[in-house]
C-alpha cells in the first residue's frame, strides 16, 4: 500500500518540509542550491537568445538600409536681385576753395585756425614780398569752414595755404577701383554708412565720375599757381586726397549727392558706399553655391524631391544664369517654383540619387 505521507523531493520544494513515515525531514541544502543554479542558467540563456535576435535584426536593417548622400539645402526664391559694388569715400563739401601761393613771400601773420568759420573776404594771413618788402593780405574767396591750414608764420609760401569748405552743403567723394569703374555711371543709387553716426544709413545718387584715374589727375595738377578757387573735383586733389602709389591698381574719383537730411555727417568722415549698378525684378534666384556644370558644360541645379515611404532624391535641372551678386544668382528654367529646395555644393551629386538633409 502506498504511503500517503511520502512524496518525492523536488528542487522547487527545497524550502518546504518533507515528511517520511510521518516525520518531518530537513531540506537538503545541496539540492536547493542546484535548483537555483538551473533557474539562473535558464534566465541567462533567454537573455542571450534575445540579445542575439536584436543584433541580428539590427544587422539586417543596416544591410537593407539605403546608402543616402548627406546634403545641405537652400530654397529657390522669387523677387528682386540687386548687384552692388562697394567703395570707400570721404565726406567733403560741394563748395571747396583752396588758397595757395608759391611766390616765396614770407608769411608775416596767420589770422585763422583749423575749423574756424570765415566769411567771404575775411583776412586769412598776411604776406611780405621778399623783393619789395611790401605786405599784402590773403583773403577768403568764399564763406565756409577752414578745413586745412598749411600756412606757418615765418615760413615762405610754397603751395597750399588754406582750404575752405562750406559745411552746410555736403557730398561724398569716392575712390572707385579700376575693375569696377566700367559699371559705375551717374544717377545710380548709393547707400552710405559711416562710423560715428549711430548706424544710420544715408542715400544719394552719383553726381559725377572722373574720366581719368586719380594718378592722372594728380599728375596734371598745376602746382605752380599763386592762388586758386576751384570746383570739388580739382580742389580735392589739392586738398589731401590720397593718390594711388605707383604699381597699384588705378582708382577713379566719383562724387555722390547726399539726400537730405545729412545730420550726423561731418566733413572728413570716412564712409562706405554700396552702389547699385544693376537691379532685376521678379526673377528666380538661388545661392551661387547651388549652381554647378554638367558634363556638357551646361549650368544645372539639383532640386530635392520628396517621396512617400521612400528616401528623398535629387533631380538635375538645366538652367540659364543671369545677373549675380556676391551671394545669389539669377536662374531661368521651365517649372521652377519659389520655395523648392535645392542642394548646395552639388558637384558630386547625380540625377535621381537618394539623399538626406
Amino acid at each position: 500500500m502506498k504511503n500517503p505521507f511520502k512524496r518525492n523531493f523536488q528542487p522547487d520544494d527545497a524550502n518546504r518540509p518533507v515528511f517520511e513515515d510521518g516525520e518531518a525531514l530537513t531540506p537538503d541544502p545541496m539540492v536547493a542550491d542546484e535548483g537555483r543554479k538551473k533557474r539562473r542558467k535558464r534566465i541567462i540563456a533567454i537573455i542571450l537568445i534575445a540579445a542575439a535576435a536584436c543584433i541580428a535584426a539590427a544587422a539586417l536593417y543596416q544591410k537593407s538600409k539605403p546608402n543616402l548622400k548627406h546634403i545641405t539645402t537652400a530654397r529657390i526664391t522669387y523677387g528682386n536681385l540687386t548687384k552692388t559694388i562697394s567703395a570707400d569715400g570721404t565726406v567733403q563739401s560741394k563748395n571747396v576753395s583752396v588758397v595757395a601761393d608759391s611766390s616765396g613771400s614770407l608769411i608775416q601773420s596767420v589770422d585763422v585756425g583749423l575749423n574756424n568759420t570765415v566769411n567771404k573776404g575775411a583776412r586769412l594771413c598776411t604776406l611780405v614780398d621778399s623783393q619789395t618788402g611790401q605786405a599784402r593780405a590773403v583773403t577768403a574767396p568764399i564763406a565756409g569752414t577752414i578745413t586745412h591750414v598749411g600756412a606757418v608764420k615765418g615760413n615762405p609760401t610754397s603751395g597750399e595755404l588754406f582750404t575752405i569748405q562750406n559745411t552746410g552743403n555736403l557730398q561724398i567723394v569716392m575712390q572707385i577701383d579700376q575693375n569696377d569703374i566700367s559699371a559705375v555711371s551717374t544717377s545710380q543709387a548709393v547707400t552710405i554708412t559711416a562710423d560715428g553716426t549711430g548706424g544710420r544709413r544715408y542715400t544719394g545718387v552719383i553726381a559725377s565720375v572722373a574720366p581719368t584715374s586719380t594718378d592722372a589727375a594728380v599728375g596734371n595738377a598745376d602746382a605752380g599757381s599763386s592762388a586758386m578757387s576751384s570746383d570739388t573735383t580739382s580742389a580735392l586733389s589739392a586738398s589731401g586726397t590720397t593718390s594711388v602709389s605707383s604699381g597699384s591698381a588705378a582708382t577713379f574719383q566719383a562724387t555722390v549727392d547726399i539726400a537730405r537730411p545729412t545730420d550726423g555727417l561731418k566733413i572728413g568722415m570716412k564712409t562706405n558706399q554700396d552702389i547699385t549698378v544693376e537691379n532685376r525684378q521678379n526673377v528666380f534666384t538661388v545661392p551661387i553655391d547651388a549652381v554647378t556644370k554638367d558634363a556638357n558644360g551646361r549650368y544645372e541645379i539639383f532640386v530635392v524631391k520628396s517621396h512617400k515611404d521612400a528616401p528623398k532624391t535629387v533631380e538635375a535641372v538645366v538652367v540659364e544664369t543671369g545677373l549675380q551678386n556676391d551671394t545669389h544668382i539669377q536662374i531661368t528654367a521651365e517649372g521652377l517654383k519659389a520655395g523648392a529646395k535645392v542642394a548646395l555644393n552639388p558637384a558630386s551629386l547625380e540625377d535621381g540619387q537618394q539623399v538626406q538633409e
